[in-house]
């Protein structure tokens, strides 16, 4: 644990991300990205969602979209980070870590762009 913890402060831990102001104007099918980056927001129709939830997801889309818009494949990169937030579960726990450490968002969009198995648990 001690090896590990070195590794984990230098990749993981950073400085908590800024947001930018970015729109969907990239994505090659707009209507549907923001649809998806809705259904991010909102959830399942079938879930509550709630409120603590949607404001951290405001304060992570931008810099989420930030990152996918440096994609091979900004559009199926959204729809691989969809489906890995929907298998994953805990949509605020996880939120809440990518806004809070940007160094793993962008190894989970970077993951995500090169894998179209990584969405998947």
């Amino acid at each position: 644990m001690g090896s590990v913890r070195p590794i984990f402060q230098r990749i993981i831990s950073g400085s908590p991300a800024q947001p930018v102001k970015i729109t969907v104007e990239f994505f090659k099918d707009a209507k549907r990205a923001e649809k998806s980056l809705r259904e991010l927001e909102r959830g399942a129709t079938s879930f509550h969602v709630a409120t603590r939830t949607r404001q951290i997801f405001q304060r992570l889309r931008p810099i989420l979209l930030d990152w996918i818009a440096k994609t091979a494949d900004p559009d199926a990169t959204l729809n691989q980070f969809l489906r890995f937030v929907e298998s994953y579960g805990l949509r605020s726990l996880l939120f809440e870590l990518l806004v809070t450490n940007p160094k793993l968002l962008e190894l989970v969009v970077k993951t995500l762009d090169a894998s179209r198995f990584a969405g998947i648990f």
